[in-house]
């Protein structure tokens, strides 16, 4: 299965995020080797925007042999669609350009579910159990196409998959959940300096702790055993609460 990344460098409050360094590379650099760990992703297509500030991701990609995608920058549903008849893709994963730490782990089960079921949606964003940033959705490109001739509202198409999500009377839509509790949640999506201050953090230590495939779950035992790095973001507000159960 291809993964579908969709990547803009231009944020309200972190632009040029993707670009910023992490690790031995930059954040998409990152994204792309912890994505290509998981045994279900043949390839990864960075799928970014026309307009003329996302040069620099294309470039990017171009000198790492990246593939990539460019379509309307407000309009990710419509970008999003223009990625799979580009690259003929008849369902996909899709990763997130503010989730640099995912785990090849929870792709490779999002995956597993959708693979023996029938599902039009499989993903673990409809309610938050997995701490923030470690989002992953499986989708059929009908359904997305579908989605694409309904939605007329472009506050929900410029979130991509969000009407199949809101529809759950109109598309097979299934959410899995984590399976152990989390006391104190970790927001871990690259949106604010204070996020890529943590996230920066988290990276070092787990890489020098685990080494690069690190999971999860030695995020989480890192973070409990350095109880300050939850309070660098802690305050931040999210726009995706609204969204969420």
């Amino acid at each position: 299965m291809d993964a579908i990344v969709n990547v803009r460098l231009s944020s309200t409050r972190l632009p040029g995020k993707v670009l910023m360094s992490l690790g031995k590379g930059t954040v998409l650099d990152t994204i792309y080797q912890r994505i290509k760990l998981s045994k279900n992703i043949n390839r990864i297509i960075f799928n970014t925007s026309n307009n003329k500030n996302d040069d620099k991701i294309v470039e990017h990609c171009k000198k790492n042999n990246y593939l990539f995608n460019r379509g309307n920058e407000e309009d990710t549903l419509s970008r999003t669609l223009d990625a799979c008849k580009n690259y003929s893709i008849d369902s996909f994963v899709e990763i997130f350009g503010d989730c640099p730490l995912i785990d090849f782990r929870v792709i490779n089960r999002a995956v597993d579910i959708f693979k023996n079921k029938d599902f039009d949606f499989v993903g673990n964003d409809l309610k938050t159990t997995y701490p923030p940033g470690f989002e992953v959705e499986v989708v059929k490109t009908k359904a997305l196409i579908n989605s694409n001739k309904n939605c007329k509202d472009i506050s929900i198409r410029e979130h991509g998959t969000l009407f199949i999500r809101l529809n759950k009377e109109k598309y097979k839509v299934y959410n899995f959940e984590y399976d152990k509790i989390i006391n104190k949640m970790p927001h871990l999506t690259l949106d604010t300096k204070e996020d890529y201050d943590l996230i920066n953090k988290v990276y070092n230590l787990c890489v020098n702790k685990f080494g690069f495939s690190f999971s999860l779950e030695d995020i989480i035992l890192i973070l409990n055993n350095n109880n300050k790095l939850f309070h660098i973001n802690d305050k931040v507000p999210r726009k995706w609460e609204k969204y969420r159960e």
